[in-house]
């Protein structure tokens, strides 16, 4: 019988094991294959690791925290647990309160400024390194995929892809179209306005219209692998290494990320597989370049996409990667 282990995550949605769960229905497919991936590499050491409703975190060898658990000052932290910071300051403030990191036994973080491989360790977000990429005259030019979020943190970077959204409907460019959550909705900066408008579900009636909105998607893919580029904001500008999903999101369905957000991006990942957002003065001058971009430069972008994710540099950012990294952290402590 396998020990038991639990994952604690601070959202119910992946209790019950769902986690696990990778329905290829599902708009986060890509984005659950590491925990399951991570949940095979235990059992085959001989751990069952299971969510907290499943393995109690008392009654479990080693608890793995995803994100700092936003109870932290109401619940108990096992001696044997383990955080993996995943999200940004914009996000999870809690994430980066220092103290509270003491009651953790090894921590994981793509925040390079804190590694010393012996309590903090550097990951990286996990993807799948593959390639596909549609016939260059099937292909729109522009698109976004992004949910419509508020923040009144310095580093966000929520308000540009409203920005986005505006100057390209503004100047009636029917280049552009975009998907995500929330864009039917109205969400405002001030919460006591937030809370009548749901209460009185006035959100969708007085939501702007996009005409370029193009609603929300089940599979990542099918706003993805018809464009061109894709306008990749990261949550946050950051100078520590903070580089989510999105751009591999972009890479593996053949598009051109238009990337803003770490700061260290190309210490990592080649500058020639994409479009630094802030090489151009705005968005007039970075449309005009897309616009009239040849098809030998844009095979060559791509093409470069391509040989980066078969190359060992891209290997740090692979599921492989993720999960022998977490499990041989975790089970030379045992």
């Amino acid at each position: 019988m396998n020990k038991p282990a639990t994952l604690y995550s601070n959202y119910s949605l992946n209790d019950s094991n769902n986690i696990f769960k990778v329905d290829p229905n599902e708009l986060s497919i890509d984005s659950k294959e590491p925990h399951l991936k991570l949940k095979e590499s235990f059992k085959r050491l001989g751990y069952d690791l299971a969510t907290k409703d499943i393995n109690k975190v008392e009654d479990s060898l080693f608890t793995i925290f995803y994100d700092m658990p936003r109870a932290i000052n109401e619940i108990s932290i096992p001696k044997n647990s383990y955080l993996i910071l995943w999200e940004c300051e914009v996000i999870a403030p809690e994430n980066w309160i220092m103290k509270n990191h003491l009651k953790f036994k090894k921590i994981f973080t793509w925040d390079s400024s804190l590694v010393d491989n012996v309590k903090y360790f550097n990951f990286r977000y996990p993807n799948k390194l593959d390639f596909s990429n549609k016939p260059y005259k099937e292909k729109k030019l522009i698109s976004m995929l992004a949910g419509n979020k508020y923040s009144n943190h310095p580093l966000e970077l929520y308000s540009l892809r409203k920005k986005c959204i505006k100057w390209f409907e503004t100047n009636n460019i029917d280049d552009f179209e975009f998907y995500g959550i929330g864009w039917d909705k109205l969400i405002t900066s001030n919460r006591y306005l937030n809370f009548i408008i749901k209460k009185w579900n006035l959100s969708k009636i007085l939501s702007p219209k996009y005409k370029n909105y193009k609603g929300s998607v089940t599979n990542k893919k099918d706003a993805l692998e018809n464009y061109k580029f894709c306008f990749c904001f990261e949550n946050s500008l950051n100078d520590q290494g903070y580089i989510s999903e999105k751009i591999f999101d972009c890479f593996s369905n053949g598009v051109v990320p238009i990337y803003l957000g770490s700061k260290k991006i190309n210490e990592t990942i080649p500058k020639n597989t994409m479009i630094l957002f802030s090489d151009f003065k705005n968005f007039k001058d970075l449309y005009e370049y897309l616009k009239s971009m040849k098809k030998d430069k844009y095979d060559e972008i791509t093409n470069n996409i391509q040989s980066f994710l078969k190359s060992k540099k891209a290997s740090i950012y692979s599921i492989n990667y993720f999960t022998e990294l977490i499990t041989k952290q975790i089970v030379s402590d045992l």
